[in-house]
């Protein structure tokens, strides 16, 4: 007569590991053969001791040792991703951080803002995105200074052409021989800013 048999059960595995900014279905208990899914969070990966970076998604198998196997042996490391070097943004200087979830700012460079106006946006945010790419940048302008101002005896007005990519002409109405510079300096309050006239004869 033979006694009473015993039934074999499945080893039974230690939960698998909590990983930031992560999650795993199902929720267990786990045995020998069970699989585990992790899922990780846009804008993150998952790093493994070697550096190797995990997106998107892995799985870990429960081994006859009660222990998860695979990535989930080794000490995992959740990161934000980073986006790369920062893009350039013209008239303007670029700081801050390039990864998932920072910032950057672009401050623009004197005499430019977002509307070309003295009043105008001097800066703009932007950062880096779940799909590596950068949020959208803006173009910053000249400020515009408009229509020269009339100004008796005078032929021509123009901007200092080393610092200025602008000129203006203007025809005197009366003559003169006098000549020189004119200084203005903004309505906000900026630096002055110089102009050359030079006069003529009337009639010439």
């Amino acid at each position: 007569e033979f006694s009473e048999g015993h039934t074999c059960q499945r080893v039974q595995c230690a939960p698998p590991p909590e990983i930031e900014h992560a999650t795993y279905e199902p929720t267990g208990p786990f045995r020998y053969g069970d699989k585990v899914e992790y899922t990780i969070e846009p804008g993150h990966e998952v790093v493994d001791p070697s550096g190797k970076a995990i997106n998107g998604s892995f799985s870990c198998l429960c081994d006859a040792d009660g222990k998860f196997n695979g990535t989930c042996s080794a000490e995992l490391e959740s990161k934000p991703i980073d986006c790369g070097p920062a893009p350039s943004v013209a008239h303007a200087t670029v700081s801050g951080s390039t990864l998932f979830g920072g910032h950057l700012v672009a401050q623009a460079d004197k005499g430019f803002t977002l509307d070309g106006t003295p009043e105008g946006p001097t800066s703009f945010t932007f950062h880096c995105m779940a799909d590596r790419r950068f949020s959208a940048r803006y173009a910053f302008e000249p400020i515009q200074c408009g229509l020269c101002p009339d100004y008796a005896n005078v032929e021509e007005v123009s901007l200092d052409a080393a610092d200025h990519d602008a000129a203006f002409v203007q025809t005197a109405t009366t003559g003169s021989k006098r000549s020189g510079q004119l200084k203005v300096r903004s309505a906000s309050g900026g630096d002055s800013v110089h102009f050359h006239y030079k006069a003529r004869r009337s009639g010439k």
